[in-house]
């Protein structure tokens, strides 16, 4: 039986739009006169196809999907239409009826990326999921740098029970800024089933293992169930007291109760088992930068920056706050316009570019940078610059 990702089966409004950007792309590739040119011998060919093009650029695609099969009738085996006239239907989220001639158009001419994207994407619609990954792997075969069929791909892995390969799919997608929202979503459900998937294993082989207990914290902890998460990981950390990851666990736990205090003992015990740890040293800067040291905050910052934690907006944001602490005026607008880049909506960035534009004399640019800041801030609230709260300045 297939798993059920409501999430995933869904596309969203943006994912919808690239689609229908790409198809139309694909329809384009072929010019109107290569295509009356299918039939030079009949007249009324080349007006159906002129006709249904016409269809296609006024978005009328069930018309332009009943003038390719009225072609079609004359002329069964030609791939161009048959791919034409399975993105037609796909375009008008007819998917069941894409299948047969999107399937046609690629047994007649197996170098179809297009109906080969178009047949898995219409098939994971459908919910045939195991024909969806044969086809979108042949996509893959034709054409390895498409990221919508990494994307649907990794999708239809997810969906069959398949988590572990589809996070590479997934990695690939998010690679595109097209798909790196939808792709990050579906990792997430990715990793805590292959999690989870891991925990049943494990559990077998050795249900009192550290390794069985850190899981379950990981799994309790997606689940929110706050409790469970701390006594799991301490059960780990009593089996392997260097156990990576458990003290992390924890440390999550005070952090999202506003115990900074003893947040910050367990993240420091977890940079003295893994000292590159990504979130340790991010949450460890930000309790530093809101203590007034800004020069320790610094090095935590840096440190969680090279390691590519999976938000680099929100550590940009701290170390431009941090180096604005310092003075030091133009890294720290570099950091902040980072930041902003990453995080478009966060009014605080520019807030604190605000601040370094009015410390450095360019009062032009602070108003700017202050009228975003409202612009941006939900009406009724104050812009926060990030700090823990309970935190202050020194």
């Amino acid at each position: 039986m297939h798993m059920q990702f409501p999430g995933l089966r869904l596309a969203t409004q943006r994912g919808r739009l690239l689609q229908h950007a790409l198809a139309m792309a694909l329809m384009a590739l072929v010019s109107l006169d290569s295509l009356a040119q299918v039939a030079p011998d009949s007249r009324t060919s080349a007006e159906l196809i002129a006709k249904a093009r016409d269809a296609e650029l006024k978005h009328d695609f069930l018309a332009a999907a009943r003038l390719y099969q009225d072609y079609l009738e004359a002329h069964p085996n030609d791939p161009e239409i048959l791919q034409r006239l399975g993105l037609a239907n796909y375009l008008s989220n007819r998917f069941d009826a894409a299948i047969p001639p999107l399937a046609q158009a690629l047994k007649l001419d197996p170098s179809r990326w297009g109906s080969a994207l178009f047949l898995g994407i219409s098939y994971y619609r459908t919910d045939r999921f195991t024909d969806a990954i044969e086809a979108l792997k042949r996509a893959l075969a034709l054409k390895p740098d498409l990221t919508d069929a990494e994307f649907w791909l990794g999708c239809s892995l997810l969906a069959t029970g398949q988590p572990e390969s589809a996070i590479a799919h997934l990695l690939g997608a998010g690679k595109d800024p097209r798909w790196g929202v939808q792709a990050d979503s579906s990792l997430i459900k990715a990793y805590r089933k292959a999690a989870e998937d891991y925990y049943h294993r494990i559990a077998t082989v050795a249900p009192d293992s550290s390794r069985v207990h850190l899981v379950k914290a990981q799994v309790l902890a997606w689940k929110g169930i706050k409790n469970g998460v701390v006594w799991e990981a301490r059960e780990a950390l009593k089996r392997d007291p260097e156990m990576e990851s458990a003290h992390r666990l924890i440390a999550e736990v005070f952090w999202e109760e506003k115990g900074f205090d003893q947040a910050a003992k367990e993240f420091q015990a977890e940079l003295q088992i893994n000292p590159l740890d990504a979130e340790s040293n991010l949450r460890l800067g930000e309790i530093r930068l809101a203590k007034g040291d800004s020069a320790g905050a610094i090095s935590f910052l840096n440190t969680a920056l090279r390691q590519r934690f999976g938000s680099p907006g929100e550590v940009y944001h701290f170390l431009g706050e941090a180096k604005l602490g310092q003075r030091e005026y133009d890294q720290a607008a570099a950091d902040l316009m980072r930041a902003a880049q990453e995080n478009p909506a966060d009014p605080s960035n520019h807030q604190l570019l605000a601040a370094v534009y009015r410390a450095t004399g360019r009062l032009d640019l602070a108003a700017k940078e202050e009228e975003l800041s409202r612009r941006l801030a939900p009406a009724g609230k104050q812009v926060s610059t990030g700090l823990p709260e309970g935190q202050h300045r020194e």
